[in-house]
């Protein structure tokens, strides 16, 4: 996985929709997620799902092609405003 740094060069660079979404993902979430996965002993709270779910949609986006159709940019984009009304939350918690 790249960083948001690097992503964000990406996103500069290339200017597509895959790009600016894995950009503005990883600027949302990628510290806490390693900040919280690099805890010792792992935390097996929300922490975890936050660490998760920060996985498994990165990976997701990761998969599309650069320029998906446009209905499934908007599915993504719901899910993905559903997902961060979570990670907020979780957020919120531990802040």
């Amino acid at each position: 996985m790249k960083t948001a740094k690097e992503l964000m060069k990406d996103a500069a660079a290339r200017d597509d929709w895959k790009h600016l979404t894995l950009w503005s993902w990883a600027h949302d979430y990628e510290n806490k997620a390693t900040e919280w996965n690099n805890i010792f002993p792992p935390v097996a709270d929300d922490r975890r799902l936050f660490i998760n779910t920060y996985k498994q949609v990165y990976e997701a986006i990761d998969s599309l092609p650069d320029n998906p159709q446009s209905w499934i940019c908007v599915a993504i984009s719901h899910e993905l405003y559903n997902e961060r009304g979570m990670m907020n939350g979780i957020l919120a918690r531990f802040n």
